[in-house]
């Protein structure tokens, strides 16, 4: 299965969708509330808050959901969930991955494919390659967490994944980072941050 999903396709939609959000710099992601974010054609919002307006009963078990109601997609989050900001981040990021790689039914593909978006989306790879030239050093699940707030365990995944392979470039990741790092930032890391010059030169 993991020959087929698209991680190229996943990446560079989250990269977009981060684009589009008005992050100021790298410390932005780390403070990035999920429940905020603008995702063309979606609305997002709690099941509690949707229950409330549109008087509408669903039976919702789960962490989060999407839904088409009145022709709208939804996306649904419970706000009293298990795991606070770190684990209703990534549910979100999760759905809106579903969305908008245009997934019809839940599938083991498609959920690969939404956990692969979601990792993108909250810690986007070009910006862990080029944190990590600064530094010199490959940085940690725990400075993973502090970074991008995330889970140890989403942070440990990471880790393992990047470790394993090289880096994925392409446009949407140089605008990321021209977005997300001060030019200033490129000088300082040197020879270091030419390796990535994919990414820098873009």
């Amino acid at each position: 299965m993991a020959a087929l999903i698209r991680s190229e396709l996943c990446a560079a939609a989250a990269y977009r969708l981060l684009a589009r959000q008005g992050l100021g710099s790298i410390y932005s992601l780390g403070f990035f509330d999920m429940r905020k974010i603008e995702v063309p054609g979606v609305i997002v919002d709690s099941f509690e808050r949707f229950c409330e307006i549109s008087g509408v009963s669903l039976a919702f078990d789960g962490l989060g959901a999407t839904i088409i109601y009145r022709g709208r997609r939804i996306i649904l989050y419970r706000e009293s969930a298990p795991g606070g900001a770190r684990r209703l981040n990534w549910t979100i990021a999760h759905e809106v991955g579903h969305a908008l790689l245009c997934h019809a039914e839940s599938t083991r593909l498609s959920e690969a494919e939404a956990d692969v978006f979601a990792a993108e989306l909250l810690m986007p790879e070009p910006a862990i390659r080029v944190l990590d030239a600064l530094y010199g050093y490959p940085l940690s699940p725990g400075e993973l967490t502090a970074w991008f707030n995330v889970s140890r365990v989403a942070a440990e995944r990471r880790r393992a994944e990047l470790d394993r392979r090289p880096s994925i470039d392409s446009p949407a990741a140089a605008e990321l980072i021209k977005r997300l790092f001060p030019e200033h930032i490129f000088a300082q890391a040197g020879r270091i941050l030419h390796k990535l010059s994919p990414l820098c030169e873009a």
